[in-house]
């Protein structure tokens, strides 16, 4: 089976965001470069998407959010 392209309406909707955030994301270089697939669409590549979200850090782990999680000491 070969690898599934996902264009630009269908990452948004799994990601959750939306697309000017995803664009803005591929230009700083947080998120993967899409493909180019013809004058003027693009595509990402699956497997590169599920690579993404499986490196992104889970809430709550170790680490992550602890200064946002901490209350103020009772007075």
């Amino acid at each position: 089976m070969g690898t599934r392209v996902l264009r630009a309406r269908e990452v948004v909707s799994e990601i959750g965001v939306s697309k000017a955030t995803l664009y803005r994301w591929v230009r700083s270089g947080g998120f993967p470069k899409p493909i180019k697939l013809g004058p003027g669409a693009v595509g990402w590549r699956r497997e590169e998407l599920d690579e993404w979200v499986d490196s992104r850090p889970r809430r709550g782990t170790e680490g992550e959010g602890e200064a946002q999680c901490q209350l103020p000491p009772r007075s």
